[in-house]
């Protein structure tokens, strides 16, 4: 396994974000993002570098009771392929021995072509989502300290396994796998270790990986969430009674290909 560097990481978030949905990917996804965490993006490496939660900060506890954080089911798995990556095939394993520990048992391959390409796959992934923006907060000029020049994770995809992939500048196919295994018998009746293991596996690999699963099934990786910015000339304009605040647009997602204000 390889570790991302600062331009690795940036490239990386850049290449997903045209195909997530305007969802940031979380390089280090075992390290924990919530709904309701704010700060400011690392404009190096495209990371967030959280400063507190809307839902914890005393300033702001009291008044995101209106805005609770609500969650999907699982859904069996979800995979992003950026610009530069063809998908040639993707099944459900053919070999599949028992139930596995996460949905969705799969084989599948992937042309990268010479310039980088990235892929994104998570197993049993589920969004939490903040009900409701509180507009409220931004138009309380007491929390404008908190939140001045801020993002806001407003959605957040946690899962028990995920596999990041983003390959070099040249042209390769890349084969990727999910699946489980029994424990290895050692004698009639008897197994070793004695549990289910479910596992990546990778061929042709010629370029950065990251990969995590949980043998518990636990939801303990958070590979996507979701930012909005606040358009605070259109708060000001609100608060002067320019703009109505129902019809005033008062935050905006940052858009793709990355929004000039990051750069």
């Amino acid at each position: 396994m390889f570790g991302f560097g600062q331009q690795e990481s940036r490239k990386f978030i850049d290449l997903l974000l045209q195909v997530t949905n305007n969802k940031w990917t979380n390089i280090d996804a075992n390290k924990e993002i919530k709904v309701g965490d704010f700060g400011q993006i690392d404009r190096a490496t495209g990371e967030l570098q959280i400063e507190g939660n809307l839902y914890e900060h005393p300033d702001t506890q009291a008044k995101m009771d209106a805005h609770p954080v609500r969650q999907t089911v699982s859904t069996e798995f979800e995979k992003y392929v950026s610009e530069g990556v063809k998908e040639l095939s993707l099944a459900a394993s053919a070999d599949a021995k028992v139930e596995p520990i996460v949905d969705g048992e799969f084989e599948g391959k992937f042309a990268f072509q010479k310039k980088r390409g990235a892929l994104l796959v998570i197993t049993s992934p589920r969004i939490q989502s903040m009900h409701g923006f509180p507009t409220s907060l931004l138009l309380d000029d007491q929390l404008k300290g908190v939140l001045k020049d801020r993002v806001i994770c407003t959605d957040v995809v946690s899962c028990p396994g995920f596999f990041l992939y983003l390959g070099n500048s040249g042209s390769h196919v890349f084969n990727l796998s999910l699946k489980a295994d029994l424990p290895v018998p050692v004698a009639p009746g008897v197994k070793a270790g004695g549990s289910l293991q479910t596992g990546w596996k990778s061929e042709n690999t010629q370029g950065l990986v990251k990969k995590g699963m949980s043998d518990k099934g636990e939801y303990v990786y958070f590979p996507l969430y979701s930012l909005k910015r606040v358009s605070w000339g259109r708060v000001s304009s609100v608060l002067r009674g320019e703009e109505d605040e129902d019809e005033a647009s008062l935050y905006v997602s940052i858009l793709t290909p990355p929004d000039p204000w990051l750069r």
